[in-house]
């Protein structure tokens, strides 16, 4: 089994493992399971084409007044700045929707800027990692942590494992 190096984070796991370690056990049964299910003639694995995605993504630190440093995803949604925004919590992600009565703003510089309580509430500290997600074709970005981000790789991988073993 490859050994996945563990995340500063160092979150425990469900089975006392690290999520590292879930995850290299996930994927390393769905390679073994992939391999196990091959007969005759060894051919090239012909992938299918991805579909294309309508999201913008960026990983990007934040700073210790809440800014994200990648203004690429304020590009993105074509954002001016001063564009009144709403920031709410849903299930530990952040989501930003611009609205008129909206009670944060894009700064001058395009920075999204995250205020403290929502900082507070999702556990973000200066310097932590974050995926920021921005879907312009729906009008809001999404933003998550990376120990929420790694709960739902766990998932992800954990259930496809199990539903390729009962197939």
């Amino acid at each position: 089994m490859t050994k996945i190096p563990s995340r500063r984070y160092g979150m425990a796991g469900k089975d006392g493992g690290s999520v590292s370690d879930q995850l290299a056990t996930a994927l390393t049964t769905a390679r073994e399971t992939a391999h196990a299910s091959i007969a005759g003639l060894p051919l090239p694995a012909l992938f299918s084409p991805l579909p294309t995605t309508s999201l913008y993504c960026v990983v990007t630190p934040i700073d210790d007044r809440g800014r994200l440093a990648d203004r690429s995803p304020i590009r993105a949604m074509k954002w001016q700045p001063q564009q009144p925004l709403t920031i709410s919590i849903t299930q530990g992600i952040v989501v930003v929707v611009a609205q008129s009565d909206g009670a944060e703003c894009v700064t001058r510089q395009r920075h999204l800027r995250l205020s403290a309580r929502v900082r507070h509430l999702c556990r973000i500290t200066s310097g932590d990692r974050l995926l920021v997600a921005a879907a312009p074709e729906n009008h809001f970005i999404i933003v998550y942590s990376m120990p929420l981000l790694e709960s739902i790789l766990v998932t992800h991988h954990t259930s496809a494992n199990t539903r390729k073993a009962t197939q």
